[in-house]
């Protein structure tokens, strides 16, 4: 999922130009340089040092090593020499001001003991100037045995530079960290000079852990407390920096997670460690990553063998040269703290490898290359869940793994790594300050530029592939990779030199996808929603998902990609307030998360614990007039507090069900005891061209051209979905409705500044993206089933295919998903899913899901059920087909579709109906019976004048006809009394009769027609 590409090598860069250096001086030695890059300040600039013989003016047949500083400007790609020392030494500490005007560095020397033995080091500081006419160092009188760091502070965003002073901050490992005002004066022709000694301020006394954030101007340090009852724990502080070196102590907390208990007395490791933004204590691997939206980690990996060396020593004896990684992520603005675990990793790969956190784009991202990469979802704008965790399962070999051909030419990388065996007494060669690895000078007479690189010749790994396994560190870097994305960062290699380019490739995200344990998975899919939005890849993903209908991944991949697609579209046009009060995932957030192996063992795994306390420092009213804008803390702040008072709660969509359930059976209720008009009736909402199959043309289809993201990557979208269909869309209206109104009650509720009138086009908008997003669903299942748009129903006389069939079961997941999570149904697809359940189930099983209300009878359905389905004969299987599927509607929409129908079985309901009704003396609405009688007399004439008869006279003058048939004529008569008689009886002056006439014509025909047909009685015989 995440590839590693190679885009520029410092250190080839470097040795280049030393290489052209040499000959521009006109020097003829070849000798070996090993340049070493100390740190980068925040406008770009990386600061690097190197060894090299320089000609003495007293002695020219001589030449004395000297120590170099120059400057790689990435921008530009431009090197530059700033300054030279005198004598050979060893700078662990460098920093530039923004005005190039001083220099400030550190070195160390290994003091001698009398016997000529290595004894401790001594850390020193300078001061230089690098403008004034003739250069002046100055010491700052101190002598340390602790790591001493130098860092100048640059203005912050919209802050002026400065020009006649500047501030430098001097870093002593576990004593204190001083801030140096130096006041600056230009004189005449002779540049620019320090005009008095420097100013000191004791910013913080004893710390055993600090980091600088260049970008933020942010220092972050922890230091040791003491219980009431003596127990020694940790806090961590943070200290924001403003113009003229104003500074503020924004928070500090106690940390829960736990930390190596460092003491003053003593003695510390240090790593030569490029780029290192703190102290590089061999000690301590941690690392405190910010977002400018408030989001704030402290990030950490754990030494088992600080805290309990007896634990340590038994586990290792347990698993036989196997460690567990353990790491703790506090993320400050959740209040809460993630433990990671990863187990079976051998201790000799540990030794030489550093675990590194890094940005990648909003998710932190725990590397340690080659061997597995976790993404945390920890941002400030979503509570945690969601956690990718990718792994390579493939155990180190005792061989060596080369690299490929194209990752050697990356540079000087070590193509190899050491057997378990020989790494077994292997010691970090970085314990103290040596001479590091010696690089190879680069004999290419010009230097790597990042243009003559291109993406074909670019170099490109997995961060989990064993290629990667020789990369044992890595620095965040900036300004080395041009039009970066937002989701991309630049990685240092110490020992290669390289720039390596992190960036997600869909690609193998879809092969992760396919091999990765269920909870990554799931976690994959979120990702891809909510920050890639790639639709081919999502594609992918639903044809591997869909492949078994029976797949229990299918509804919670379906429930996903509603919510969390929902409210993508929203997070586009809502600010920060109103996101936080909207679903944007279907799983529970705050819950453990675990990875297991292909064997099924349990080999990671992720936790939480909840901080006690975070202290912030009080912020005055002068001080927020004076800022226009909020920065991190202010948001953080902010932030925590509302989830102390009052904390928000995202809406949810569960809610809406219960409540939809009661308003769709008191709507049905209603409808059955109200008059129905013409205009409501159940084949009103069928349209004109509904029982033609072609789909209709829309103005987009008219134009190919003209065809969106979508449709270029799923294909036309289906007749059906193109409301071709019509189809009564109460329930619909009701669920929309309804869920309008809940959404603006909840967002009332939290948004308290806010009106209603912003609340309600909120949840108006959120239920249109609701319907976009439910249509688009059903788009992808339809595509991904590989149909095309060519009919919008199907024909009903033909069974369905085992395609159809397999697409009625995706359908049918995408139906009970829906409305399990009371989400609108795509406008036609309840016609479409009847019928193809139709054509795909025999007959039992579909009424039973009509029945139970999974297939709904639409007006569009019944009307192609009529069409298609041809009557074979008065009593065939087809016409009990219908007549069994039209009996299940309520009785005033079967009316209308026996009438549609005309089938002499209707002219039958319709007779027995009426005879019912006058004997039983039933009574019921009159507005109804009259349009019952008026329509049914209509259909009557209408066959009676095809046969050429005259149904009025025949009606008015049926017992003079000749061949009349007595007993039928003797049960009409009596029909006609008994109505009579209950009109006088019950039928009071100036009231309307709620009887229905007898209609004679309709009830010779069907007592006829029946007889006939059913009756073997020869009729012949009977005494008229």
């Amino acid at each position: 999922m995440i590839e590693l590409k190679h885009s520029f090598n410092l250190l080839v860069s470097i040795n280049a130009y030393l290489a052209k250096r040499r000959e521009e001086l006109g020097r003829s030695d070849t000798g070996t340089l090993k340049p070493r890059v100390l740190t980068q300040e925040k406008d770009g600039i990386v600061i690097y040092t190197w060894n090299d013989l320089v000609v003495s003016q007293s002695k020219p047949d001589s030449s004395n090593p000297v120590t170099h500083i120059g400057l790689y400007d990435p921008t530009s790609q431009q090197h530059k020499v700033v300054w030279t020392y005198d004598t050979k030494v060893k700078i662990v500490s460098c920093s530039i001001n923004q005005n190039k005007t001083l220099l400030a560095f550190t070195t160390v020397t290994i003091q001698k003991t009398d016997d000529g033995k290595s004894g401790k080091d001594l850390f020193q500081a300078y001061l230089v100037e690098l403008q004034a006419s003739d250069s002046r160092v100055f010491s700052l009188n101190l002598e340390k045995s602790c790591f001493l760091k130098v860092q100048f502070l640059y203005p912050g965003h919209g802050e002026q530079m400065l020009l006649k002073e500047a501030f430098l901050l001097v870093f002593l490992h576990k004593e204190s960290v001083a801030l140096y005002s130096i006041q600056l004066s230009r004189f005449g022709d002779k540049g620019i000079y320090m005009r008095d000694q420097p100013k000191t301020e004791q910013i913080i006394q004893k710390f055993v852990w600090c980091q600088w954030d260049p970008q933020n101007q942010q220092l972050h340090y922890i230091y040791n407390c003491r219980h009431d009852n003596g127990t020694v724990y940790q806090k961590f502080s943070s200290i924001q920096f403003y113009q003229n070196a104003k500074n503020d102590s924004m928070m500090d907390l106690p940390l829960n997670f736990p930390f190596p208990h460092i003491r003053s007395k003593f003695k510390s490791r240090y790593a030569d460690r490029p780029l290192c933004p703190g102290i590089p204590d061999v000690a301590v691997n941690a690392t405190v990553l910010t977002q400018p939206n408030g989001t704030i980690c402290i990030c950490y990996k754990h030494h088992k063998s600080q805290s309990n060396p007896a634990e340590y020593r038994s586990d290792s004896q347990t698993h036989h040269d196997e460690e567990s990684i353990n790491y703790y992520i506090c993320m400050v603005h959740h209040a809460k703290t993630i433990q990671g675990c990863v187990s079976g990793l051998s201790q000799s790969i540990l030794g030489s490898r550093r675990l590194s956190f890094h940005w990648l784009g909003d998710y932190l991202m725990v590397l340690l290359p080659g061997f597995f990469v976790h993404l945390l979802n920890v941002s400030i704008e979503y509570e945690p869940c969601h956690h990718i965790m990718l792994h390579n399962e493939n155990k180190p070999l005792k061989s060596k793994v080369t690299l490929s051909p194209a990752a050697q030419s990356c540079g000087p990388l070590p193509v190899s790594f050491t057997s378990d065996v020989e790494e077994k007494d292997h010691k970090p060669a970085t314990v103290r300050f040596q001479e590091s690895e010696e690089h190879t000078l680069c004999t290419s007479p010009q230097p790597v530029s990042i243009q003559e690189v291109t993406d074909e010749e670019i170099p490109v790994t997995s961060v989990i592939s064993e290629n990667a396994r020789t990369i044992h560190t890595l620095s965040s870097c900036t300004g080395f990779c041009k039009d970066i994305s937002s989701s991309s960062i630049c990685l240092y290699d110490y020992h290669s030199g390289c720039v390596w380019r992190l960036s997600v490739s869909l690609d193998d995200l879809f092969q992760c996808f396919r091999t990765a344990y269920s909870s990554t998975r799931q976690a994959l899919f979120h990702y891809l929603l909510l920050k890639s939005k790639d639709l081919f890849t999502l594609k992918k993903v639903f044809a591997d998902i869909c492949q078994d209908a029976t797949n229990p991944e299918i509804p919670t991949a379906l429930v996903e990609f509603l919510i969390t697609t929902t409210y993508s579209s929203m997070k586009r046009q809502l600010g920060r307030e109103v996101l936080r009060l909207l679903p944007f995932t279907s799983v529970d957030t705050f819950r453990g998360q675990f990875v297991k192996d292909s064997a099924g063992v349990l080999f990671a795994r992720l936790s939480y614990t909840a901080l006690g306390s975070i202290n912030f420092s009080t912020k005055t009213a002068r001080d927020r007039m004076s800022r226009k804008h909020e920065d991190i803390w202010d948001i953080l702040r902010k932030h925590l507090r509302l989830k102390q008072i009052d904390a928000p709660k995202r809406f949810l969509q569960d809610k809406v069900k219960g409540t939809y359930t009661q308003h769709i059976r008191n709507e049905k209720r209603r409808l059955s005891w109200e008059y129905v008009s013409k205009e409501q009736s159940f084949l009103g909402h069928v349209t004109a061209g509904s029982c033609n199959r072609e789909s209709t043309l829309t103005v987009a289809d008219s134009f190919p051209g003209r065809q969106s993201r979508a449709d270029t990557v799923l294909g036309a979208v289906p007749g059906f979905l193109k409301g071709g269909l019509g189809e009564d869309n109460t329930a619909f209206n009701i669920l929309l409705s309804l869920t309008e109104q809940m959404l603006t009650g909840h967002l009332t509720h939290h948004l308290k500044k806010d009106s209603r009138v912003k609340a309600q086009n909120v949840a108006k908008e959120y239920v249109s993206c609701q319907v976009q997003q439910s249509r688009q669903l059903c788009h992808i299942l339809w595509s991904v089933a590989g149909f095309t748009p060519e009919e919008s129903m199907p024909d009903l006389s033909e069974p369905g295919s085992d395609e159809e069939y397999e697409l009625f079961q995706l359908l049918e997941r995408f139906y009970l998903t829906v409305t399990e999570k009371s989400f609108p149904l795509p406008s036609g697809f309840r016609t479409y899913f009847t019928a193809l359940g139709f054509r795909c189930m025999q007959l039992n099983l579909f009424l039973q899901y009509v029945d139970h209300g999974v297939l709904e009878l639409t007006g569009d359905f019944i009307s192609q059920l009529l069409t298609d389905v041809p009557d074979d004969g008065d009593d065939g299987e087809n016409v009990k087909l219908k007549y069994a599927i039209i009996s299940r509607l309520p009785k005033t929409a079967a009316e209308e579709c026996f009438k549609l129908w005309n089938h002499p079985l209707c002219l039958r309901y319709f007779a027995h109906h009426q005879v019912a009704e006058i004997l039983l003396e039933t009574t019921s609405t009159p507005a109804v019976k009259s349009s019952s009688k008026s329509d049914a007399t209509w259909t009557v004439k209408d066959r009676a004048n095809s046969e050429g008869r005259d149904n009025v006279s025949t009606a008015s003058d049926s017992s003079v006809c000749a061949g009349v048939f007595q007993p039928l004529a003797s049960l009409i008569d009596y029909l006609e009394k008994k109505t009579e008689d209950s009109h006088s009886r019950n039928v009071r002056p100036g009231t309307v009769p709620s009887m229905t006439s007898v209609d004679s014509v309709l009830l010779e025909q069907v007592g006829l027609y029946h007889t006939r047909q059913t009756d073997e009685y020869d009729m012949t015989t009977v005494n008229l």
